[in-house]
């Protein structure tokens, strides 16, 4: 694909969205058309995971706007992420704004959280306020979260939000829609490979404040995110190994084995209460040996992973 809608040069307030997509059909022409009418312009990026649907085609409408990369196959959040990240290092931008497919932006949206950069650059992280897809409320995710990652008088209602100045400084916000900063990403580095779908973004804010950056909210700026409908399956299989490696791979934390290891033990018992009675002793065999591989797979992690910003030849 033509890098000429890539045109950003470092040290020039350049910004450069970044999107995934993988069956997005349903939401990404929307999602475009209002980044296009961005107050502050954007340039942007799509790696598209492997999609079955008529994302790409959709996509294709937009080659002279976007630059479009198709992976093929599903990498997960984290790994199509970094390819967008790395491409947009290489070409110089300073503001990176990664994004949902399943998101709509205000035309000030970035303009707020970039101007909350410039006037504290110790934030690494600035997120929108997530508003539902219904446009009438906070997105369910975005409120759980700020309630259990919440400072002290932080806000997690709408009317106690109209009482505070941004930014609002929060240990976690999810990563449906995060403007990061290029020294961020270049002091933590990309995401972990440790992890392929979820909790990926609970680990990087470990690690940006680990490095000392602060994340933040910015009131003014808003998103709207259109995911309410879904009704995702639960797998105790994968909550338990999600769980279980976002803990272990906590740079915050340096616990014993026997301290990680209890903190298993109370996910094994809360998984065990949401499914069926006769399936908890296979699935604590399971879990119990589970552990020690996943503890062995992150102690013997290699960080330099996260500093490999070179981007694979097939998809620059």
């Amino acid at each position: 694909m033509d890098n000429s809608v890539l045109v950003a040069k470092k040290g020039e307030g350049n910004c450069c969205t970044i999107i995934v997509t993988y069956n997005g059909a349903k939401w990404i022409k929307n999602c475009l058309l209002t980044l296009f009418h961005s107050t502050y312009p954007t340039d942007i990026i799509i790696i598209d995971n492997g999609s079955k649907d008529d994302t790409v085609s959709i996509l294709e409408e937009f080659t002279d706007k976007i630059h479009l990369i198709e992976t093929g196959e599903n990498l997960g959040f984290g790994g199509a992420n970094n390819i967008g990240i790395k491409l947009a290092l290489d070409h110089g931008y300073d503001y990176f704004f990664l994004l949902n497919q399943d998101t709509w932006v205000e035309p000030d949206t970035i303009q707020y959280l970039i101007d909350g950069m410039k006037e504290d650059e110790g934030y690494g992280i600035l997120s929108p306020v997530h508003v539902n897809g219904q446009m009438n409320a906070f997105d369910r995710n975005f409120k759980k979260f700020v309630r259990r990652y919440k400072k002290d008088n932080l806000p997690f209602s709408e009317s106690e939000l109209a009482r505070h100045e941004s930014p609002i400084d929060v240990d976690f916000v999810n990563a449906a829609a995060w403007m990061i900063t290029r020294k961020c990403i270049e002091v933590v580095g990309v995401f972990s490979p440790l992890f392929y779908h979820y909790a990926e973004d609970n680990n990087y804010c470990h690690r940006t404040l680990k490095h000392g950056f602060k994340i933040g909210i910015i009131k003014e700026s808003l998103i709207y995110h259109d995911r309410e409908y879904r009704n995702d399956s639960y797998s105790p299989t994968k909550d338990f190994e999600r769980e279980t490696v976002k803990s272990l791979s906590n740079p915050l934390k340096n616990r014993t084995l026997l301290q990680d290891f209890s903190i298993a033990i109370l996910k094994i018992l809360e998984i065990s209460s949401k499914i069926r009675f006769y399936k908890i002793p296979a699935f604590m065999y399971w879990a119990t040996r589970e552990f020690f591989v996943l503890r062995k797979k992150v102690k013997s992690f290699d960080d330099s992973a996260l500093y490999n910003f070179e981007l694979d030849t097939k998809y620059s």
